[in-house]
């Protein structure tokens, strides 16, 4: 079982965060175990300051190495008395990060061999203008990021990460085959096809026919080349990693031009222009 240990100045509004929809429910039925922790219970003086100001002049507050290391030691403490162990009896392999905009980027490749190599994590969230450098290399903490702009904390992508590793977790979804077949899920990346439900025909858009035809092998084809066609049109910079060779490329432009007019509308592949030109062999 995961279990993840946060470290945050916003403990209730961070278990909002995770307290509700398919990872609320794995977390009741304890597919997972969390704990949140009080930056502010290790603070300092009357007021438990957690931050200070930055030498050089720079702008906004940065949160202490002192506060940080109590909090940390205080929380591998808690841990060890709670015998988070293996079945072989030793530690559970743990992975400490912080959430960072300067951090590797999070990806989903990242997070199957995070699941490979860890079954606990401590997510440190910071705030303001971040945290002392001298903290993340006494530890060696890891840092991490979920895309390149700013937030105003580290709980938004914490929340991200912790909702990524439940969910490819056995028993979190209705099926377990789904996680493996969620975009991003197979190397090379390909995206999902489009999804369709009832009624049939709406706005005078029809759901394919192939959708409805029961043949499970034409379908499992067809959806491999709708998958290569999805992410063409959205995501080319994946695409273009497939490196289709002429002849793959040029099957894939024989199945878009048998599309009907109105399967393409329906597909969103209207106007959707295929170089025939690539550096495939």
């Amino acid at each position: 079982m995961l279990h993840f240990h946060v470290l945050t100045p916003f403990t209730e509004e961070f278990e909002n965060l995770i307290n509700f929809g398919l990872i609320g429910a794995a977390k009741r039925k304890n597919l997972f175990s969390l704990s949140v922790y009080n930056l502010r219970d290790y603070g300092v003086g009357n007021h438990h300051a957690i931050d200070d100001r930055p030498f050089g002049g720079e702008d906004g507050m940065v949160i202490t190495a002192p506060v940080l290391e109590k909090a940390l030691e205080n929380i591998k403490t808690q841990s060890s008395s709670e015998n988070k162990i293996s079945e072989q009896g030793q530690p559970l392999p743990h992975l400490t990060l912080y959430l960072s905009p300067q951090g590797q980027p999070f990806t989903q490749t990242l997070s199957e061999k995070w699941l490979k190599s860890y079954q606990s994590f401590t997510l440190i969230c910071g705030r303001y203008s971040g945290v002392d450098q001298r903290f993340l290399n006494h530890y060696a903490i890891e840092e991490v990021s979920i895309g390149d702009y700013i937030l105003s904390g580290g709980e938004l992508p914490a929340a991200i990460i912790i909702d990524t590793l439940v969910r490819q977790t056995k028993g979190v979804l209705g099926n377990d085959k789904s996680a493996q077949e969620d975009s991003f899920s197979q190397s090379p990346y390909l995206l999902e096809p489009p999804l369709f439900t009832r009624p049939q025909v709406w706005q005078n858009q029809k759901v394919p026919d192939v959708l409805l035809s029961g043949h499970h092998e034409n379908l499992k084809i067809w959806k491999k080349h709708i998958s290569l066609l999805v992410t063409y049109k959205k995501r080319p910079d994946l695409f273009m990693k497939l490196n289709l060779t002429s002849s793959e490329m040029d099957k894939l432009i024989h199945f878009y031009n048998k599309l009907t007019e109105e399967e393409k509308i329906s597909l969103g592949f209207n106007n959707l222009n295929l170089i025939t030109n690539n550096k495939g062999n």
